[in-house]
């Protein structure tokens, strides 16, 4: 079991399950209950890895599955290839403009939804002064 240490403060996840293997969905479901109960606003992304090993059928049957649980559960889920590329950018740009830019940015503050958190974004007007390395 994983310490709520570990994520009460999280404003965005990933859970990745298996969809060449079904059977690992199931853990997805409690993972996502258990950060559901913990963390009050939480973005949740549910991933099928290993779209490319599935058929059309098996595809379609499992979409339904998951998509019916995202319903239930007010999240996202996608089909992503590590092999094929498919959705993996998808899956991060969700994750950062949908858990980590909507959480932290207020108007034009610099200032999130949770009382005590803030996000540092260095301007990119700010030039640092530039430090020699020398390997001798």
């Amino acid at each position: 079991m994983l310490s709520p240490i570990y994520y009460q403060n999280s404003v965005g996840v990933l859970l990745i399950y298996d969809a060449s293997i079904f059977q690992t969905f199931e853990d997805i479901q409690y993972w996502a209950s258990i950060l559901k109960k913990a963390v009050e606003d939480i973005t949740i992304i549910i991933v099928g890895s290993k779209s490319d090993l599935i058929t059309k059928d098996k595809y379609d049957e499992q979409k339904l599955i998951v998509e019916s649980y995202c319903n239930e559960v007010k999240c996202l889920h996608l089909f992503i290839s590590a092999k094929t590329g498919d959705n993996i950018k998808e899956a991060f740009d969700y994750l950062i403009n949908n858990a980590i830019i909507e959480t932290f940015l207020t108007s034009d503050q610099i200032i999130g939804k949770r009382r005590g958190r803030k996000l540092e974004i260095p301007n990119k007007n700010d030039k640092k002064e530039k430090k020699n390395c020398s390997i001798y």
